[in-house]
């Protein structure tokens, strides 16, 4: 079994949680509709915004520059 099976099997039900959703099929299936994909761009744009600020905090943190590049 390699990595990427390992990794899936060991939280099945999380992925299956993430990926069996309406949100999913219906996007993949190109029949979300617009208003449900504009609240999920609202949404993500919140946490890309917040999780970016998170990581350049990590960077400036870090103790060594080593440290900083898997944030960087």
């Amino acid at each position: 079994m390699g990595p990427t099976e390992q990794l899936l099997q060991s939280c099945r039900e999380s992925w299956g949680a993430a990926t069996d959703h309406i949100f999913c099929k219906e996007l993949a299936q190109v029949d979300l509709p617009i208003a449900k994909m504009k609240w999920y761009l609202a949404q993500d744009y919140q946490f890309i915004g917040s999780f970016v600020r998170l990581l350049a905090a990590a960077v400036v943190h870090a103790p060594t520059l080593q440290n900083s590049i898997p944030a960087a």
